[in-house]
Formats: C-alpha cells, structure tokens, sequence
C-alpha cells in the first residue's frame, strides 16, 4: 500500500505562508494528507470520522492552501508518496492527528506523520 502524508498544513510556524492569516487560529492545527490520487478510493476515512458542517467559504481557502502547498511541493511530496499522475489533498474539520492517522493505518495505509515543517517537507529517513 502506498504511504500518505499526513500532516498539518502550517507547519510549525502558525501559517507556513499557505494559511491564510486569518484561518490560522481556528484551523491551522487541522490534519490534512497527500496522496496519491490512484489510491484515493482506497481511503475511508469520510464514513470512519464524519464532520461538523463547515461554512463554505473556510473550507475552500483551506482547499485553496492545501492545492497551493501541493503544487508548490509536487516533487517533494512524490519522493515520500511514490510517482503519480496526480496528487489529492484533503483536511478534517474536527479530528486530531492521532485519530486521522488511525484511520489511514486501518485502510492500509504507511503514514507518514509531521513531514510539513515550517511549511517546507521534511523527508524521513530511510
């Protein structure tokens, strides 16, 4: 099974220049995951963990910082998930990290936790 980044957007640093300034407080410490989009439909966490509603506004600029992260770090992100014809990216509104990353390690996923670091990815060694 392939890996998925599981991580939060910001960074270390509240931000990470992907965030914007004013989401930072109330979203910043969101999980959100990588992976590759060939695997997507392998993934279950929507029925495992559902959400609260969010206003739709907040959820598209967190989208929005999530494809520019992605785009930025294409090449990063594909070293750690394996080459791939496309990348998706998603977040959950309510859930920790912890739970999150149970959840892709019960659909058979390796997860590589805390590779977004100041906004930059950090690579795990081998």
């Amino acid at each position: 099974m392939s890996p998925t980044g599981a991580c939060d957007p910001r960074g270390r640093e509240r931000g990470g220049g992907y965030l914007p300034a004013g989401l930072v407080k109330g979203f910043g410490d969101r999980p959100a995951w990588f992976l590759r989009k060939d695997d997507q439909e392998l993934v279950e966490i929507e029925g495992r963990l559902p959400e609260d509603p969010m206003p739709k506004g907040r959820a598209h600029e967190l989208l929005k910082a999530l494809r520019a992260f992605t785009d930025a770090n294409a090449d990063a992100l594909q070293a750690i998930l394996g080459r791939a014809e496309s990348l998706v990216y998603a977040f959950h509104g309510d859930a920790p990290l912890k739970r999150v990353v149970a959840s892709f390690e019960e659909d058979g996923f390796i997860v590589c936790a805390d590779v977004v670091r100041a906004g930059d990815i950090v690579i795990p060694e081998a």
